[in-house]
Formats: C-alpha cells, structure tokens, sequence
C-alpha cells in the first residue's frame, strides 16, 4: 500500500517536496513498512536533479535505436486506438517482425531511432492499410513520410487519377514551354516514376495533417496532431 502526500491526498509523484527540503523519487515496491505501506525514496535536490538528468539521457540513447523508436510507435498507437475506439492488437515483437530498413515504395532508407533531426521525408511512419480496421496486425506497414504523405486516405483509384493527372498535365506544362528562352527551375527531386520524354514525375513534399475527408499524414514520431485515418 502507498502512503499519500498528505497535502494533495493523492500518491507521491516524483519531485514532491517534502517539509526537509528532500524531494521524492519512488516507492520501494520491494520493502514494506510494518505500517503496510510501501518505504520511499527520497533525496536532496543536487542527487535528485543528478537523477533526472540520468533518466533522460538513459531515455534519449534507448529512444535513439530501432527498437527504442518502434517503442514509441506501439505506446503511440496504443492510446490513439483507444482514443478512437479502434482495435488494437500489436505487439513489440509484430512490430520489429515488420519493420524494413527501406521503405517499401521508394526504397529509400529509413532513418531509424529519435536521433534529433527532426521529420524528414525519409523517416519511417506507421499505416494503417486500411484505416478502419484499426491498429491490428496485418493492418500495418511501414513507409515513409514522403509516401504516406501522399498516400493519404485514398483508395488506389482516386491516387491513380491525381497521378495521371499530373503525369499529362507535367507533359502540357513543359511542352507549352520548350521554346521559351529562359530555362525552367527544376523542383528537388524526390522519388517517382520517370517519363521518357519529359524525365521524372515529382511526388510531393510531406506537408501537415487536417481534418478533412482525406486526412492520412502518416504517424510519425509518435505524433499524431489530429489524426482521423
């Protein structure tokens, strides 16, 4: 049994104060008081900061491995389903069962582990196949930002018409311009198909969730601003 803080009568959280000065870090889970309840940690406030700083760098190098990152998915995905009263299902060992080192549809390598660079287009995000269905296993991959950007909630015959879309509207663009003087600016190249004729069809940039109809930024990070899908 915990001993409550008896100023806010709920069970001691880690940095507490008490009327000493020293501050709580936990409960002994394995030493009981013959009161029945639980001993405490307690420590001054130079141990105590000393601790914390341990803590997140402890945090931050197990964060920044493949099993660290894909940790925070599942925790992520966890309460999202839950969230969404979605089914849920996954696992640590399904989750590094399934997770490539490539991206699937660009072949692009993953940047696994929380490494501080922040969303690229590269990083790793985790879909849903079919939204509805939930965080279940078979119902997850793995792809990159830049593909589920674009992914979206679509089904294939709506992304194959924006794709042929802009496929013949590129053609038209660069066709109305081939005899202008002054050169095209080239936009950064991302992965996509190539056109003989007019060279690659870009895809475009991770852009930022809403929540419209077709909201399906992909998970990154364990962040889901908003996320519908």
């Amino acid at each position: 049994m915990k001993r409550l803080n008896p100023e806010t009568g709920q069970k001691f959280k880690r940095g507490d104060r008490r009327e000493d000065g020293f501050l709580f870090s936990s409960y002994d889970m394995k030493h009981v008081h013959k009161s029945g309840k639980f001993y405490e940690k307690w420590c001054s406030p130079e141990r105590f900061d000393n601790m914390v700083k341990n803590i997140k760098y402890s945090r931050a190098k197990r964060e920044n491995t493949k099993r660290g990152h894909l940790v925070i998915f599942l925790r992520a995905a966890k309460r999202r389903a839950k969230n969404k009263n979605l089914p849920f299902d996954l696992d640590i060992d399904h989750l590094l069962s399934i997770a490539t080192d490539e991206c699937p549809i660009f072949k692009t390598e993953f940047s696994w582990g929380i490494n501080g660079k922040g969303l690229q287009p590269t990083s790793p995000s985790m879909d849903r196949v079919i939204p509805h269905l939930g965080y279940v296993k078979g119902n997850i991959a793995f792809i990159s930002a830049l593909a589920n950007t674009i992914k979206q909630n679509v089904t294939e015959k709506e992304l194959y018409a924006v794709a042929d879309w802009l496929h013949d509207k590129r053609k038209e663009v660069l066709n109305a311009f081939k005899d202008k003087p002054a050169p095209i600016p080239k936009p950064p190249d991302t992965p996509g198909r190539k056109d003989p004729a007019h060279g690659t069809v870009h895809g475009a940039g991770t852009g930022k969730d809403c929540d419209g109809a077709q909201h399906h930024q992909a998970e990154l990070f364990g962040a889901d601003p908003n996320h519908c899908a």
